[in-house]
């Protein structure tokens, strides 16, 4: 503890205990130590570093715990989402002057509209993380984790894409701010051209992609997949692909079909 409490950070120079960026440090994740335990340790983290919180990562609240002086956050995670449970602990988090916050939940079990309003209406509750979102994957689609609980964004299934939403309307709601437009796409890139097959690095923010292809260097363009492919379509196929060189770009598109930057172009011998 005390080696990454101290460790200095080899981009900003900051050590850990210094960083203005993290917010606490959690004990554990879904452990179950007895009080005296969670004490120790969270007396440790504080003795080095007095600039962050500590939370107490019981699974569940342990409410001999309630009392140790050096937590100050305790959280839950709730697999099924569970609104009289999350109501309960926030209660007896509440009445020991400590901040209690869901600190996961499977989005993708029962009902995430009730669960976020009890959430949302309950001043018990000061915060919540959902489990678990992944990022685009280096050469295309999305990096893929088999627990049940993946989440991409904007959503791989109908079902997800509606939760997605759900989600990011609460994240909005829970900060006390209009929800926003969606964000202009940041800038994919072509990772591989394999014969007809076109592979590229998803855009965070896209929801479908479009495909331009040239035959002169890209003086001119055609769009030969005018918005009709998502991160889980590629590798794409050009299948009236042309013989020679050819020149390749991907642009990104959001919910809202503002398109963003375009790729690099990318080169078929």
């Amino acid at each position: 503890l005390y080696h990454l409490l101290t460790h200095q950070n080899n981009y900003t120079k900051i050590a850990l205990r210094d960083d203005p960026t993290i917010m606490a440090w959690e004990t554990g994740n879904e452990i179950q130590p007895p009080a005296y335990w969670t004490q120790n340790i969270a007396d440790y983290i504080k003795s080095i570093d007095s600039n962050h919180l500590v939370m107490d990562g019981t699974y569940g609240i342990n409410y001999d715990a309630l009392k140790i002086s050096s937590v100050d956050i305790y959280s839950d995670h709730f697999y099924p989402m569970d609104p009289q449970r999350a109501s309960k602990d926030a209660s007896e988090v509440s009445s020991a002057g400590k901040v209690f916050i869901v600190g996961e939940y499977g989005w993708s079990q029962g009902d995430l509209s009730g669960f976020l309003n009890t959430i949302e209406n309950n001043d018990g509750i000061s915060g919540d993380t959902y489990w678990s979102l992944f990022p685009h994957a280096d050469n295309y689609g999305f990096v893929r984790h088999n627990d049940g609980f993946t989440l991409h964004y904007p959503g791989d299934t109908a079902d997800m894409m509606y939760r997605v939403q759900l989600l990011r309307q609460h994240a909005y709601r829970m900060r006390g701010e209009p929800v926003p437009k969606h964000k202009i796409p940041l800038t994919p890139l072509i990772t591989s051209i394999s014969g007809s097959s076109i592979a590229w690095r998803g855009a965070a923010g896209a929801a479908v992609y479009s495909v331009d292809r040239s035959s002169d260097q890209g003086k001119t363009w055609v769009t030969i997949c005018d918005a009709c492919a998502n991160d889980n379509d590629t590798p794409w196929v050009d299948r009236n692909q042309p013989s020679g060189t050819l020149w390749y770009r991907v642009v990104g598109i959001n919910l809202d079909k503002i398109m963003g930057p375009y790729s690099p172009v990318a080169i078929k011998q």
